[in-house]
């Protein structure tokens, strides 16, 4: 397939993922991946996988085999595809999908080097409070959360609950999450305290006082207000 045909072929696919026509985006999908295995048509095939509630297949072809065979595909790499910070996303949510938590946490791991002895080692020596780069970012964390409460570890789960709220104060499920915790005082700091664009003072409520670093006159877009310093 040419590049022209190629990128033909994503933009059908893109837009039948946002007509809800997931059955289409599958077939067009899994023709561009069939003619050239990269990590963008990998991305966009477990995308439509995943739309389609069929995580086994975007499991499957996350990990570098064909989604019908379940045979890597000819040339490939041990698992080409999944060295990407978004495609190591979708194979989390994925696992997740499949109750497949160790490899979901194995996936969303700050650091991937092959080697299944390092990435062991790895995982256990994780305190979940380092600033470390997640796949998905706040979602990633958000998934982690997730992961953890599902293995009975709600301290590592309010962490990253926090963590993910932290970085995006519009993350309602993590701050949902945490008052389930009984963690509803520290999350209500979070959004209390939160920085967001373009606004500091979005989900801060009217009583509470602007930080330091936000004493200035800045424009709300969700209340629609101008919020000044007194």
């Amino acid at each position: 397939m040419d590049p022209a045909c190629e990128a033909h072929f994503a933009q059908l696919a893109q837009d039948a993922l946002a007509a809800h026509l997931h059955r289409n985006a599958v077939f067009l999908a899994e023709r561009l991946h069939a003619s050239n295995p990269t990590e963008s048509n990998t991305h966009l095939l477990a995308t439509a996988y995943l739309r389609n509630q069929q995580p086994q297949r975007a499991h499957a072809v996350l990990k570098g085999a064909s989604p019908k065979a379940g045979l890597p595909h000819p040339g490939s790499r041990d698992e080409p595809g999944t060295c990407s910070l978004p495609c190591r996303y979708l194979r989390a949510v994925a696992c997740l999908e499949l109750a497949l938590l160790p490899e979901a946490e194995a996936a969303l791991s700050p650091a991937q080097d092959g080697e299944a002895r390092a990435r062991r080692d790895m995982l256990a020596a994780l305190t979940y409070t380092l600033p470390l780069q997640i796949p998905g970012g706040s979602a990633g964390r958000f998934l982690l959360g997730v992961i953890c409460r599902k293995t009975t570890r709600p301290v590592n789960a309010a962490e990253h609950f926090r963590q993910a709220l932290a970085a995006d104060p519009f993350c309602w499920a993590a701050f949902e999450e945490l008052c389930a915790l009984g963690e509803e005082r520290s999350a209500t700091h979070l959004l209390a305290t939160a920085e967001c664009a373009p606004c500091g003072a979005c989900w801060r409520p009217p009583d509470a006082p602007l930080p330091a670093r936000s004493r200035s006159t800045r424009p709300c877009s969700l209340r629609g207000t101008t919020r000044r310093a007194s």
